[in-house]
């Protein structure tokens, strides 16, 4: 953040804490020790571990995350809660403590829309249950929170939609959550959603997986694997609709249609089969294309492409000719200009730098 890098360190004595570092002057500080640290006792390997599931979100000279001031049950803190720190006058706070006492809200799967942060995060049913996750909002112009909707209304281990993959597009949210419907699959329901921030609305955008050959409806779990990646006014993601397992799905925001983009792996549905799990390793972006790894049942695990100017999907390459070659599983894939860069295996090298460029030969680097 400007010359400054915020990071979560131990120092051996207050546990994982937040700390700086000035780059123009090399000094490294603990910014502060959120711990309440004469109520929790011993929290040396606890700590107050910053960031555990939000990551340090930047917001202007701003940014928050998730912290417990006290780890230890029964020491009289708010459990897992959303913090900020504000950089120009060093000030660290708790935002706002949305479930009071241990365990907290363990807020998560952070989005930033404009001055408000979007989260999910849990009210406990009882003092000792875990919180029952659903979808919040904090406007940073007033210090507001709230709870955007109640998704999934129901009570025990199945009220709690917990949303996903929380991802922004224009005034719109997208993510995927469970309503806790989905017929014999005991409430467990995940499907895509959306949140219009203009008016407050919330719905689901498609049921993807509504039953296959007369079975019940049950989860599509839309990004479970690969997120969901934003090209222009279209959402790309996998999903299993039941029939063909984890392939590669779209939504057109204009018009609201949800479609199966292609069919990598054409053999017939197995049980605990993932299908051709596309963008496991990630889905990028360059240009009106996508590319991303994919299993075809063949060729293995391979480098793959999709254009979203006329739908039309190929294999880039066979790396690793007959076997897989995972591209991008340990660097992820990495667009500079043209060029994409991914870590992959040949068969014979192990797992190098390749490259690809638009109109190029995929080489070796």
């Amino acid at each position: 953040m400007g010359t400054r890098l915020y990071f979560v360190a131990n120092d051996g004595s207050s546990g994982p804490n937040l700390w700086a570092h000035e780059t123009t002057n090399s000094s490294t500080w603990q910014v502060t020790d959120i711990l309440l640290t004469t109520a929790c006792g011993d929290v040396t390997d606890a700590g107050a571990m910053p960031g555990y599931y939000t990551g340090l979100l930047e917001m202007g000279t701003r940014f928050y995350f998730d912290a417990d001031d006290c780890p230890e049950s029964g020491g009289g803190g708010s459990g897992r809660e959303l913090w900020a720190h504000e950089t120009t006058n060093s000030s660290t706070w708790l935002v706002v403590d949305i479930n009071s006492g241990v365990p907290g809200s363990n807020p998560q799967a952070p989005a930033v829309m404009g001055t408000r942060l979007y989260f999910g995060a849990g009210v406990s049913p009882t003092p000792t249950a875990a919180p029952d996750m659903e979808l919040w909002a904090h406007e940073t112009t007033n210090s507001s929170t709230w709870q955007v909707a109640e998704i999934n209304s129901g009570s025990g281990s199945y009220g709690n939609s917990n949303p996903q993959m929380l991802t922004v597009m224009g005034t719109r949210l997208y993510f995927s959550a469970n309503d806790g419907g989905g017929g014999s699959s005991q409430g467990q329901n995940r499907e895509l959603w959306a949140h219009e921030s203009t008016n407050d609305s919330t719905w689901q955008v498609a049921d993807i997986n509504s039953g296959c050959a007369g079975t019940n409806s049950a989860s599509s779990h839309p990004g479970r694997f690969s997120g969901i990646t934003v090209l222009g006014t279209r959402l790309y993601f996998s999903a299993d609709d039941g029939c063909d397992d984890y392939e590669l799905w779209a939504h057109e925001s204009t018009n609201g249609s949800t479609w199966q983009a292609t069919d990598i792996y054409s053999i017939p549905v197995a049980w605990n089969s993932y299908g051709a799990n596309p963008g496991r390793n990630g889905l990028t972006v360059m240009g009106t294309r996508l590319y991303f790894d994919a299993y075809d049942g063949s060729s293995g695990c391979e480098l793959w492409a999709h254009e979203s100017t006329n739908g039309s999907t190929w294999q880039v390459a066979d790396i690793n000719s007959g076997a897989s070659s995972h591209p991008g599983l340990y660097a992820g894939f990495t667009v500079m200009g043209t060029r994409l860069y991914f870590d992959a295996w040949d068969g014979s090298n192990g797992y190098e730098l390749w490259g690809m460029g638009i109109g190029l030969t995929i080489t070796l680097n």
